[in-house]
């Protein structure tokens, strides 16, 4: 007898549901329902539960509402709710009645990918009404097992919304009526609302971190009041009162900043958020910005093999990393109890930095945050007045005078100064000028070294202006008007290699012979001699001139803070570029050989392969320079110079190719001693000797000698 009781009880109560739904997280906009409740004073119940719990029929009880007005239900147990909704009312649908929003969500226990979508649509819901009052957890009175996804679903909530969650928690316990009939069968069965009520609170306190029970109701969402007898209509009544209690009882759970962050990084998942609004400060001011991402789905796969969240600033279309430029700090962590990246950056707001940053993650980029600077009023650049004009000197092959303004920089994006800050101007070249650059009565052999021949050429000056448009063009020589000679007359002849000069009526010169000086300073390695002052750079270069061991000199100009020092070296080496200073050689000629020896054999290239098996060492012996040093400079198929890299093993038509380990004096007329080394294959340097390079104005000449004695070492060339 007892069992057929039993058989009974259950088969009143349990009601399944078969899930048939479609996955679809779109949360109506708007609660919906007719009532006269204003939203804003309403207090938001969210109901939570696995599929077919009845939480829908719950819904709508608690308002009052039918089923076409309230959330839809299936015909007899068939769940219909496929999307999170939200409806507006009184409870139990009477006026005197607190007024309630309902949020009726999608049964969780599926896969865990759907699951997922699901869950989507309750945190937009609590991320849109940013508190919820009291979350229902939903059970089947006759159910005494955690579904996998609600327990998933219950430990999301703690990571995100933490502990203070279940202070915000209850739960109802749906199909257990309250009849005469159901109440005869649990009363034969030993069952009541206490014995229920404390096993799933400890299943709850087991598996959570939860010390107080759970507040727990049992509203039959099927009562009937016209069918109902009195202790039916009693029992309802109070437990509708257990829940009006536990809505003003429980903490309001708020989501504020923090929460709002893990709940958008979660919904964004495996999307980065920037956290930090838009910025408008003052120049130098401090930001500070923060990127998060979710990196776990169900849905989504992740194969980003590098997790580091990269930042991007845009600025004048261009997109550049940040992550590793001086400007900028990066900081990035890991979050311990949730799978979320973060990554924070500070700077100082400037022209340089300001603009519109994004964080990547993988191939997702986050929203564009504007950084700009709060400016004051526009200020235009403007020139100061121009200064007085320098004493005439040699400048850059020309007899020139100079003199320079400032610019006032523009502020908070004025417009910047135009137009030049030094002017140049010709000066009358003295005689005493012309002949220190020019060699009067001589030309260079022809030998086939003629470049070209270019007629009506007025000036000697317009002759090695010729000269010095051609690279491959190194001497001159230009012919005046003479009318016994027409066929020569205003004539200028250019050479592409310099062998010797001979007697002639012409006028003869190197293509950087005027070079006296150019805008660098001798460094900190040079030997010097003595220092004057002197009103100009002749006076200077004079000097030097009158001393036995200077070769070099360096002289300030009157734009400079040293202005009018002379500085007289023995030895220039580190040539550094100035605005206000002017090195040279104490003569404007004679730099180097007038009779050098030239290194033009293809082989000697660093882009020549080696031959194995020959002797790369037979091209240092029929040139007339292997008993001894001689002076020799590069050119034609050689190249110019020595590599100042070790080439590799092959290269320059050997095995053992000759490089030079240092740098080649700036200025014209300074020489430097360098090591030459020559390779091997596990050494760069396996032989070595020494050699003297001079600038020469048009080149470099080198001091070499015959290379030691080894098969395969040849001096390079590039």
């Amino acid at each position: 007898m007892f069992s057929i009781l039993l058989w009974l009880f259950w088969s009143s109560a349990l009601v399944r549901t078969t899930t048939a739904e479609a996955v679809d997280t779109t949360v109506q906009e708007e609660a919906t329902g007719n009532s006269t409740c204003n939203p804003a004073d309403a207090m938001h119940v969210v109901l939570l539960g696995e599929t077919g719990v009845g939480k829908s029929t719950f819904g709508n009880y608690i308002l009052g509402l039918n089923t076409t007005e309230g959330f839809p239900v299936g015909n007899g147990a068939e769940s219909v709710t496929v999307k999170t909704e939200s409806k507006l009312g009184h409870l139990l649908g009477k006026d005197d009645q607190p007024c309630l929003l309902i949020t009726d969500t999608p049964g969780l226990g599926d896969t865990e990918c759907r699951d997922e979508k699901h869950m989507k649509g309750i945190i937009e819901t609590i991320m849109k009404q940013k508190k919820v009052d009291l979350f229902v957890l939903v059970f089947r009175s006759n159910d005494n097992r955690f579904n996998a996804g609600i327990q998933r679903m219950i430990h999301l909530f703690e990571k995100l919304l933490g502990n203070s969650f279940y202070s915000s928690l209850a739960i109802e316990f749906t199909f257990f009526r309250h009849d005469a009939r159901s109440r005869l069968i649990r009363s034969l069965s030993n069952i009541s609302k206490e014995l229920i009520a404390d096993e799933w609170n400890s299943q709850l306190k087991t598996r959570y971190e939860i010390d107080e029970d759970i507040p727990t109701v049992f509203v039959d969402p099927k009562f009937v009041e016209e069918i109902s007898d009195e202790t039916e209509r009693e029992i309802q009544e109070n437990q509708v009162k257990l829940f009006k209690g536990a809505l003003h009882s429980n903490n309001v759970y708020e989501c504020k900043s923090h929460c709002m962050q893990q709940l958008n990084a979660w919904h964004k998942m495996l999307q980065p958020r920037i956290t930090t609004g838009s910025l408008s400060v003052k120049r130098n001011t401090k930001v500070s910005m923060e990127c998060s991402v979710w990196y776990q789905s169900y849905c989504k796969s992740n194969d980003v093999s590098n997790p580091e969240l990269q930042w991007v600033l845009e600025a004048n279309r261009t997109n550049i990393t940040v992550n590793d430029l001086d400007d900028y700090y990066t900081e990035s962590t890991t979050d311990e109890a949730l799978p979320i990246y973060r990554s924070k950056i500070i700077f100082n707001i400037s022209e340089e930095t300001e603009g519109s940053y994004y964080c990547i993650y993988g191939s997702q980029e986050s929203q564009k945050v504007s950084m700009v600077m709060a400016l004051g009023p526009k200020v235009d650049g403007f020139w100061t007045g121009w200064s007085t004009w320098t004493e005439c000197s040699w400048r850059n092959s020309t007899y020139t005078k100079k003199r320079h303004r400032h610019c006032i920089l523009p502020q908070n994006r004025g417009l910047p100064c135009t137009g030049p800050d030094v002017e140049h101007e010709d000066c009358e070249t003295p005689q005493e000028e012309i002949d220190r650059c020019f060699n009067p009565g001589y030309t260079w052999t022809f030998y086939n070294n003629l470049l070209d021949i270019v007629r009506d050429v007025k000036t000697v000056w317009d002759c090695r202006g010729k000269c010095s448009d051609m690279t491959n063009c190194k001497g001159f020589t230009w012919f005046d008007f003479d009318e016994e000679d027409p066929v020569n007359s205003l004539t200028c002849k250019l050479f592409s290699k310099l062998d010797k000069a001979i007697r002639s009526r012409g006028v003869s010169g190197k293509q950087s012979q005027c070079t006296c000086s150019v805008q660098q300073q001798c460094g900190i390695n040079s030997k010097q001699v003595s220092m004057y002052q002197t009103q100009t750079e002749r006076e200077c270069q004079d000097m030097c001139t009158l001393m036995n061991n200077c070769e070099m000199y360096t002289w300030y100009d009157s734009t400079s803070y040293s202005r009018y020092h002379c500085y007289l070296y023995q030895t220039c080496e580190d040539g550094q570029p100035c605005h206000d200073c002017h090195s040279g050689h104490k003569t404007c000629n004679n730099f180097c050989s007038q009779s050098l020896n030239i290194l033009d054999e293809r082989q000697r290239n660093v882009n020549t392969k080696s031959s194995l098996g020959s002797d790369p060492n037979q091209f240092l012996s029929y040139r007339g320079y292997h008993t001894s040093t001689d002076k020799f400079y590069f050119s034609g198929a050689a190249g110019t110079r020595m590599p100042t890299y070790p080439p590799r093993p092959g290269s320059c038509g050997t095995e053992h190719p000759g490089w030079l380990n240092g740098t080649y004096p700036s200025i014209p007329g300074a020489q430097v001693t360098h090591k030459v080394c020559f390779v091997n294959y596990n050494d760069d340097c396996e032989w070595s000797t020494t050699t003297t390079v001079t600038n020469c104005g048009w080149g470099y000449q080198f001091a070499l000698k015959k290379v030691p004695n080894s098969n395969g070492l040849t001096y390079c060339g590039m």
